[in-house]
């Protein structure tokens, strides 16, 4: 079955993943979508690379090297509102109070991988640019 994205907007995506095969995966789901995208290994670089502006949509691992997807949310909310860069948390973890903890800390929603790509194309197409 061949993506579709819901909106003609092409978005401007940055992937926080520790994990290659993860972010591979995602950087192909989204760039099959016509989105352009850049890729961290760690919570510390996303933080840099999210500050610097130019970025409509971060997926964020929750559990990555050196800081953080939780922690690295707080420090980009100091920047950015929820509105203005929505984040999305990316973890294994299924549990009620991994995600609350996400919420808690800024992110706009989690996606419990792996996920359905129909769930992805939801995520998007809520999205709106912050610049």
């Amino acid at each position: 079955m061949l993506f579709r994205s819901p909106t003609t907007e092409s978005l401007r995506v940055l992937i926080a993943e520790d994990n290659a095969v993860n972010a591979l995966i995602l950087t192909n789901m989204l760039t099959k979508l016509n989105h352009s995208v850049e890729h961290v290994e760690d919570g510390a670089k996303a933080v840099a690379r999210a500050l610097d502006g130019d970025i409509d949509i971060v997926f964020m691992d929750v559990h990555m090297p050196f800081l953080n997807g939780v922690e690295a949310t707080k420090q980009i909310r100091q920047k950015y509102s929820a509105v203005e860069l929505p984040i999305i948390g990316a973890t294994a973890g299924a549990f009620a109070d991994q995600h609350s903890e996400c919420v808690g800390a800024g992110m706009n929603d989690v996606l419990v991988k792996p996920f359905p790509k129909e769930r992805l194309l939801s995520i998007l197409s809520s999205c709106r640019r912050h610049k």
